[in-house]
């Protein structure tokens, strides 16, 4: 009942708080340009020459009178291009400044992380950006809370630069004390990520945890000796524990699963001074409902549900609740230390099995990749872990009392306890890689049929009958509903990537073969093709290219192929055949990760079978057009043809290959698709041409161009060629152009 009770006040928080977002949004792209008023906050990310933070507004002053100002209050993201100027404005920096508000860009590729929803989810409405420093006041708080933090988080940082000698020691223990994780070597990231063990560098219930029971004891012993009465004790003990867990918490960066555990502590501690019993889900159900109704947004986010989730299966899924005892596995023969020393390792396998267990759902649904390694490595790193941080903690306070030695002495503890917590995940990484199972994103009705059986699972025994019978139906529904969506129509996908000025096209079929058309310009570009790939294909669970098919070889069509053959399996590689002659072309054959390729040239007439349901035929070059000076003109020419259904990409072909197309095939070229030839440049999509392949009000016309080019493309006059024959023009200027065929007809798909 609680946790329907918080999911759905939760809905209507965000629903609520949507609504304010999108008006402040309205607000501040109406007062653009006039002068903001506000103070900074703790979030920041990005480099030094385009730093990102927060910044609260407050006020919003006429450009021309600064005495006409109108109360805001609303959060906003500040760009800062200037260095000097980023290194000036900390948290609780009060700031006036002359800047532009516009809302933030929506993600460019399917698959890919979705910055703008996390920044709209983390509660800030716009982007402002600030002309020039000479235009900006900045003036320091010294007494806010979030300059205290900030000051406090560089001393933190300042002592564990003095205390540990590792580099990674140092970025680990910033990531437990900090919630930093941004010194963390990326490949020692992926090794905690791959065996489950993410957790750990994350600040949650697990650190604070260790800080409050250390602390929690610690304070017992010394007030023992002092004689006090119980009760006096215990408010004392209860409430330093609080004070210290709360700075922690300001310390870490004010994480949900910080706020989380605080709450939860909170409760119980308090539970424990008033002589109340402590229940774990009434606890966990006022935290969530705190939570929700300070940020309703976070009932959506990642952290939010998996640490709900991991603390509600510890409670419900594990075999062995916190009060059974746990069975002697060893027998009365063996000593004490070693039965105590059993005991705890299944207390510890079946808490880190329940949680795992409880925590699939989430993983399914959000990464479509779950490690059940974490089960073994838990027993073993969360110890490791918890004597880090403990002796972090213990070389900060040393290393402030201007103790050295006994700074250096904890560092040296901590830094070793990290650096064999880092092997361990590093072997556990190569030697438990196969519980590892990767099954495609997203999944969320896979996610939904598995949480409605670890549910009836949970409360098998706390639940009548007819209410388990509820669940159980629940249960047969998704399991219903999701074989039926297994057995849909099939249907073939074709995605224009945003990789700037170029062409990658990405071709699925129902059968989960893939081709690519194209692979971009090289990788010298702010990101590579690689990368939009990669996403793609694991969002769609794809391992492997089937094909890919250059069509000419222009730099920004095959740039990208040393590193896509590099990063991906690659089955055959197909091209028009034309030599290589320096004239803006690239040569690849020398590069070594196509030498293990199958190539094949693309004949004018061949047909090439993708897959049982889905044909390629080749229209173009034929051999008068591959002795043509102009290389554009060259290019191959494909129609894909699915059920009644047909896409033709022309890659650059220019006037004269047009009018070849039309005179060979006439009116046969009309398709449902038609990937507008060279980026919509004038020296092509000839009127004839259009009409010749446009279905009037039914063919997508697509131009794969970068939103900013020196070219001046795509030219205004080719496309309303397009649009005067009917057709439905997109372009990837806003981000990638996802088309789907159903064998009938195609449809945009809405990805973002």
């Amino acid at each position: 009942m609680i946790g329907t009770c918080f999911v759905v006040a939760g809905s209507y928080r965000s629903s609520s708080a949507l609504q304010a977002l999108a008006a402040s949004e309205r607000i501040f792209i109406a007062h653009s340009g006039r002068l903001w008023g506000g103070t900074i906050g703790t979030f920041r990310a990005g480099s030094p020459s385009n730093t990102q933070m927060s910044i609260h507004i407050d006020r919003a002053c006429s450009a021309r009178a600064r005495q006409e100002c109108e109360p805001i209050n609303a959060r906003a993201i500040l760009v800062v291009r200037d260095s000097s100027l980023a290194r000036r404005l900390v948290p609780g920096a009060s700031i006036r400044f002359r800047g532009t508000a516009s809302p933030f860009l929506p993600g460019r590729n399917p698959g890919a992380f979705n910055y703008s929803r996390y920044l709209k989810h983390r509660g800030f409405a716009v982007e402002l950006s600030p002309p020039a420093s000479d235009s900006v006041s900045v003036s320091i708080q010294t007494r806010s809370l979030a300059y205290v933090v900030f000051r406090a988080r560089e001393r933190v940082r300042r002592h564990l630069e003095a205390s540990i000698i590792s580099l990674n020691s140092r970025a680990v223990l910033s990531a437990l004390l900090l919630g930093d994780r941004s010194g963390i070597d990326e490949t020692v990231q992926a090794e905690f990520r791959n065996t489950g063990l993410m957790h750990l560098l994350a600040v949650s219930g697990l650190h604070v945890l260790v800080i409050g029971y250390s602390l929690y004891g610690l304070i017992g012993t010394l007030l023992t000796r002092l004689g006090l009465a119980w009760v006096a004790a215990e408010r004392i003990r209860v409430g330093t524990t609080i004070l210290i867990i709360v700075a922690y918490y300001f310390l870490a960066g004010q994480s949900t699963s910080i706020f989380r555990a605080l709450i939860m502590a909170t409760s119980f501690l308090l539970q424990h001074v008033f002589r109340r019993r402590a229940m774990i889900l009434n606890s966990l159900g006022i935290a969530a409902l705190i939570v929700l109704w300070v940020n309703p947004f976070d009932l959506f986010s990642v952290g939010f549900q998996l640490s709900f989730a991991a603390v509600a299966s510890l409670v419900l899924l594990s075999p062995l609740s916190p009060n059974s005892p746990v069975p002697n596995v060893l027998g009365r023969w063996a000593p004490v230390p070693l039965r105590a020393a059993a005991a705890t390792t299944i207390q510890s396998i079946t808490s880190s099995f329940s949680v795992t267990l409880g925590t699939l759902p989430v993983l399914i649904y959000h990464f479509g990749y779950v490690s059940l390694a974490g089960i073994v490595l838990n027993v073993i790193a969360i110890p490791l872990t918890a004597g880090a941080l403990s002796s972090g903690i213990l070389a900060v306070l040393a290393s402030e009392a201007r103790a050295e030695f006994v700074a250096s002495w904890f560092g040296s503890f901590a830094d070793t306890a990290i650096l064999v917590l880092i092997r361990v995940t590093h072997y556990g990484n190569r030697v438990l890689n196969l519980l590892g199972f990767d099954i495609g994103w997203p999944q969320p009705l896979l996610a939904g049929l598995f949480g409605c059986a670890l549910l009836f699972y949970a409360l098998r025994r706390a639940l009548a009958y007819r209410w388990r019978s509820v669940i159980a139906m629940g249960s047969v529904a998704v399991a219903l509903n999701a074989a039926g969506a297994t057995m849909k129509r099939p249907s073939l996908d074709l995605v224009f990537l945003d990789i700037g000025q170029g062409d990658a096209i990405v071709v699925r079929t129902p059968e989960n073969r893939t081709m690519i058309i194209d692979v971009g310009p090289p990788p010298y570009r702010l990101r590579a093709t690689e990368d939009r790939l990669r996403n793609v294909f694991q969002m769609w669970g794809v391992t492997a290219i089937d094909a890919i098919l250059l069509t000419h070889p222009h730099s920004d069509h095959i740039g990208g192929l040393r590193d896509v053959t590099e990063a991906f399996s690659v089955r055959t590689l197909i091209d028009n055949g034309v030599e290589i002659d320096g004239n803006r072309t690239v040569d690849y054959n020398a590069f070594e990760s196509i030498q293990r390729i199958e190539r094949t040239t693309a004949a004018r007439g061949a047909t090439i079978q993708l897959s049982p349901s889905t044909t390629l035929e080749v229209l173009s070059p034929d051999s008068s057009l591959l002795r043509s000076e102009n290389v554009n003109d060259a290019s191959v020419v494909v129609r894909i043809v699915f059920g009644s259904t047909c896409a033709l990409l022309t890659g650059d072909i220019e006037a004269a290959a047009e009018r070849h197309l039309i005179r060979r095939y006439k009116r046969g070229l009309r398709c449902d698709v038609v990937k507008i030839p060279h980026h919509g440049s004038n020296t092509s999509s000839g009127i004839g041409f259009v009409a010749s392949t446009t279905y009037r009000h039914r063919t997508f016309a697509v131009a794969s161009v970068a939103k900013r080019n020196r070219f001046g493309l795509p030219d205004e006059e080719a496309l309303d060629r397009w649009v005067s024959q009917g057709a439905r023009v997109r372009t990837t200027q806003s981000g990638a152009v996802w088309l789907r065929s159903d064998g009938l007809q195609f449809f945009e798909v809405e990805w973002r």
